[in-house]
């Protein structure tokens, strides 16, 4: 199986890039308006919700604990992902 390009993701205008690379474009049929960007956001969230699960999973059923830094930066990548998402929306 291929890897996945690492992110971090941004969703603009219904399109996710990584960087200046084109990752994928939603399509608006039959969708609701506002409904394209919303998907592509929640998609564009997916390296970090990958990573975030990692962390996770390897706390809870494993002994190989993340690090402090590990945490510390999947929050911040978190942290900075939401406030991208809230100036998106206008909040």
């Amino acid at each position: 199986m291929s890897e996945h390009t690492a992110g971090p993701w941004h969703a603009q205008d219904g399109a996710i890039h990584e960087g200046p690379t084109l990752i994928a474009v939603m399509t608006e049929w039959d969708l609701a308006p506002g409904e394209t960007q919303a998907n592509a956001r929640l998609i564009a969230a997916a390296p970090i919700m990958h990573t975030l699960f990692e962390l996770v999973f390897r706390y809870w059923m494993t002994s190989d604990q993340p690090t402090d830094k590990e945490i510390y930066v999947a929050i911040a990548e978190v942290d900075e992902h939401f406030r991208a998402i809230a100036k998106a929306e206008g909040r």
